[in-house]
């Protein structure tokens, strides 16, 4: 046991240089993961509308009714919380009329506007730097 913790004392820049390799490799695959990831959709047609919204959380105030048991009615106050994750909103004229399409998860959404540019647009469940939208070549 005494030889190995010599042998690491004088061998610990090689163990620090590989840890720091892993942090680094580590690292990369989380933002690999963060902004290449996801579903994608392929949609065709006018852009009539888009829209993004992050998830949110909806508070509710509700009264409620309960009966006090001799006949009469009392109110007490109900509050909820609801949390909603992030939406993405988009209708296209297609061929057929007008096509809705949402969806709440990490994706990628191809579709033309009106001037038939490739627009693509990553909607990021992870971090907010990959919410950004840009012009493809696709």
């Amino acid at each position: 046991m005494k030889k190995l913790f010599e042998k690491f004392v004088d061998d610990w820049e090689v163990y620090t240089g590989m840890s720091l390799v892993m942090v680094i490799i580590l690292f990369i695959c989380f933002l690999m993961v963060d902004c290449v990831g996801g579903k994608t959709i392929t949609v065709t047609g006018q852009v009539l509308e888009h829209r993004y919204k992050p998830s949110w959380v909806e508070q509710t105030f509700e009264n409620v009714p309960y009966d006090l048991g001799n006949g009469h009615t009392a109110y007490r106050m109900e509050y909820h919380t609801y949390h909603h994750s992030e939406q993405f909103s988009l209708v296209v004229l297609g061929p057929d009329g007008p096509e809705s399409h949402s969806v709440n998860q990490a994706l990628y959404v191809y579709y033309r506007d009106g001037q038939d540019v490739p627009i693509r647009r990553r909607i990021g469940a992870y971090s907010g730097r990959c919410l950004t939208s840009w012009i493809s070549s696709r």
